[in-house]
């Protein structure tokens, strides 16, 4: 254990012995302060780093090109059938064809089903892709 350490975990493990005695053992770890001061540091740059990015890529959208989205919802649409119907059907059929197990299934079609997030922001922005659009298909998603 360490030295200096403030704060710690405690689990209880319940051991069995020749099918008639019990045992209770508690475990203990220590978490070392300077693993907390890491881990508040690297949630609050992440934190920074995300923020800015996303207001970055707001600021690169112009009200005009999200107003002729929303007269005209066709790409709305489409994406909307995209996210909602073609991934969880593709995520479903890949579950088939790796005859992946009950859970593991479940875990592919809940990602599939899952709408994009930040990271498709970043893809459609680095790719010169069509943000207004992005963003609409996000807001109504």
């Amino acid at each position: 254990m360490a030295e200096g350490a403030d704060e710690s975990s405690t689990w209880l493990l319940e051991v069995e012995y020749d099918n008639e005695t019990t045992a209770v053992v508690v475990v203990e770890e220590m978490i070392e302060p300077w693993r907390k001061k890491l881990d508040l540091a690297a949630t609050v740059i992440l934190t920074l780093n995300t923020v800015t990015f996303m207001l970055g890529m707001g600021a690169a959208i112009y009200i005009k090109e999200v107003w002729l989205h929303a007269k005209r919802p066709v790409g709305v649409f489409i994406g909307m059938v995209g996210q909602f119907l073609v991934m969880p059907a593709f995520g479903f059929a890949l579950s088939l064809a790796f005859h992946l197990q009950p859970y593991e299934a479940l875990g592919v079609l809940m990602i599939s089903c899952s709408p994009g997030g930040t990271f498709s922001n970043f893809f459609t922005y680095w790719l010169d892709g069509d943000l207004a659009l992005r963003y609409l298909v996000w807001l109504v998603g």
